[in-house]
């Protein structure tokens, strides 16, 4: 409930199967957009980022049995991640992020891993309370956007494969993105 933006539904449960196969054989293309503090320089993406150069993660991502929040683990890779700083202002980034897999809050947990929490996060960096969001207080909501979702069209269907949302995300001031 915390991830604004675009979601896909199918209304005749007979088209599920078409657009639920894509996304098994991971040929959708993802793209959301987050606010997080600026990397700083020392940290092992910060360089990089700041430069304006995606980064690369690959890790192996667990969910929680007993938590709501998932981490990583040693292992094989499960979860792999592009991110990168697409804008700044204040000591803030506007990040574009592309999953290639779909772990359960492998954004977040990539995020983390690269020291940038989301602005707003109730799971990341530690577990808060939980509480509606705030959306009139950019720092109580979590500022992660689900912005584009390309799917390759069945052919039975005529039906566009590209879906953006029209929402924006807000820097911790308020301003929107």
């Amino acid at each position: 409930r915390h991830t604004a933006g675009v979601l896909l539904f199918t209304l005749q449960p007979q088209l599920r199967r078409l657009f639920q196969k894509p996304f098994e054989e991971q040929q959708v293309r993802k793209t959301y957009y987050a606010v997080a503090p600026l990397p700083r320089p020392e940290s092992i993406y910060g360089t990089p980022l700041l430069a304006g150069q995606p980064v690369e993660i690959r890790s192996r991502i667990a969910v929680s049995r007993n938590r709501l929040d998932c981490y990583e683990v040693a292992g094989p890779v499960n979860a792999h991640t592009t991110i990168r700083l697409v804008r700044e202002r204040n000591g803030y980034g506007l990040y574009k992020i592309r999953p290639h897999t779909g772990k359960t809050h492998q954004i977040r947990v990539h995020m983390m891993h690269a020291d940038i929490p989301i602005v707003g996060d109730p799971l990341y960096p530690t577990i808060a309370p939980d509480a509606p969001d705030e959306v009139n207080n950019p720092q109580k909501t979590l500022q992660l956007l689900a912005a584009e979702l390309v799917v390759p069209t069945p052919s039975e269907l005529e039906v566009p494969h590209t879906f953006r949302s029209g929402r924006r995300l807000s820097w911790p001031d308020g301003t929107l993105t």
